[in-house]
Order: C-alpha cells, then sequence, then structure tokens
C-alpha cells in the first residue's frame, strides 16, 4: 500500500489533528508542519510533515466552494509511504493527486 486518504472524521494523529481539524492544530502540533504545496486559483493547500516512514498530508480548504466547510479546515489526511512514487507533495496534479479529485477507489 502506498497511500491512505481519510475523507471523514475519524482515525487522528498521535497530535488529535484529523478531518475537521483546524489548520491551526496541526501547526501548534507539530513543529515540522509546513505548507507542501498551494497552487494558484485551487481551493485546497497541502500542509504536511515527513519522516522516515512516510509523509502526512492535511487538505486545508482555502476557500468556501463548500456551504458547510469553513475555509482554514482540514477536509481530508492522506498518508503516503516513503517509497511513494510521487514522493514530497510539491506541485499538484503533476505530482499529487488531492483526495477530492477523484482519482480515489473504493
Amino acid at each position: 500500500m502506498e497511500r491512505v486518504d481519510f475523507l471523514t472524521p475519524g482515525p487522528r494523529t498521535s497530535g488529535g489533528v484529523g478531518v475537521g481539524s483546524t489548520l491551526d492544530e496541526p501547526l501548534a502540533a507539530d513543529p515540522e508542519a509546513r505548507l507542501l504545496a498551494g497552487p494558484e486559483g485551487e481551493p485546497l493547500e497541502l500542509w504536511g510533515f515527513s519522516d522516515t516512514s512516510g509523509t502526512v498530508v492535511f487538505e486545508v480548504l482555502t476557500d468556501a466552494f463548500e456551504s458547510d466547510v469553513a475555509p482554514g479546515t482540514i477536509v481530508s489526511v492522506a498518508i503516503l509511504a516513503a517509497d511513494h512514487p510521487y514522493g514530497l507533495p510539491t506541485d499538484y496534479p503533476l505530482g499529487y493527486s488531492p483526495a477530492y479529485e477523484g482519482d480515489v477507489c473504493g
């Protein structure tokens, strides 16, 4: 398995961060969390952190395109294996496919 996406509240990081959290939570819980990608014109920013085990990516809504979700809210969490073919996402959609882009199975 190379990637797991969480689209609904449920699993949380050891710092208590998951879908529905605000961006402030991972920034407070892990000083290594940083902006990975924020393409102009896209309604999402990718924030996260990496270690030798892999990368945790928080997809953060930046625009209120969904009426029930406030900007600054984490709308999905992706866990990428250390040997994920895209490595650390730096630019999407070429290097990383956000969970809400439809490139999902299940």
